[in-house]
Parts: C-alpha cells; structure tokens; sequence
C-alpha cells in the first residue's frame, strides 16, 4: 500500500510476473466469482491491483513473436531431445540447433527445457556407483579405532574409506 492507501499498480512497481499469475488465477476460477470482485479483492504476491479492461486485454491478446518463436524452438527442442533418449545436455543441443540452422543461447535452451519439464539423464546413477563400489574389491588394510566407552558397548569401530574414481578404476585412499 502506498501513502494514500491504494495498491500499487503495474507501472509503479513493473511486477507483470505477479499480474499474469493474477490473470492466470481470474481466468481459472471465472465461473465461480464475478470478474470485476476478483480483479478489485483478490491479492497477488506483491499486492498488485489489476483493472478489469487489464485482465479482458490480456485474455483476449495474441502471442508475441517472441512467444512463438519461443514455442518453435521449444518443439525442435524436444524432437531432439527425445530423438537422443534424453541424453542431450543444453550444450549437445545447442550444436544440433546449429547444424539445423537454428542459433539460441545456451540460457535460452536452458529455460525452454526447464519450462517443458525436460531434464537429461545423468551418466551414472547413484546405485549404480553404490553398486560398482561394492563389488570391486576392497583394500586389504581397513583402519579399526577402539575407544573407551562408559556404555554397554566396550568397543567402537570406525573406519575410512576414500575413492577417486578413475577410468582404469577407482583409486582407494585410506
């Protein structure tokens, strides 16, 4: 609220994240409250007042360029990313939307990929990396302390165990 009581509007703060979240919400819940109480009475994030002219402009615009060039490369972008069973990073995407012709900036591809929900898969799992150490054979010397204990137990044991994962393998520091 400002000086004189009123909420804010859009200009005086330049907050449209929290007007389109406010749009989205009227354009949701329409067919339960009047348009003009929902637009006078309901609050957004940064307490942002919407006209109702506003929210009916906004309903009724056409995407911008941008929008649709936007959901463009959104579709190649996950043609390619299923077409490499979702292996492909920002980066190998980036060079693919270049041999297409295509140019985007890697924080570009980043944000489409984010707001589509895509996601690359990881090299290894964490099973798989619990698994693989399991099964390679240990070193042969495992450090034990004992120390005094005033409880039941007698005797604590501790141990170590450092690896550096290598290509021939892993290397086991203790």
């Amino acid at each position: 609220m400002d000086a004189g009581g009123r909420a804010p509007t859009v200009g005086s703060l330049g907050d449209a994240g929290a007007v389109a979240e406010k749009h989205a919400w009227i354009k949701n819940h329409v067919t339960e409250f009047p348009v003009e109480l929902m637009c006078r009475f309901i609050p957004s994030r940064a307490q942002v007042r919407v006209s109702r002219s506003a929210y009916y402009a906004w309903l009724h615009r056409t995407p911008t360029t941008g929008e649709k060039d936007d959901a463009e490369l959104t579709g190649i972008i996950q043609a390619l990313f299923t077409k490499s069973r979702a292996t492909s990073g920002i980066r190998r995407l980036k060079i693919e939307l270049g041999r297409k012709g295509r140019t985007a900036s890697r924080r570009r591809i980043g944000r489409l990929m984010h707001e589509a929900g895509l996601a690359c898969k990881t090299k290894r799992t964490i099973r798989q990396l619990l698994l693989s150490i399991m099964t390679t054979r240990l070193p042969r010397t495992i450090r034990a302390v004992s120390l005094p204990w005033s409880g039941p137990i007698r005797l604590v044991w501790a141990t170590s165990l450092t690896f550096i994962p290598r290509r021939a393998g892993y290397i086991w520091l203790w």
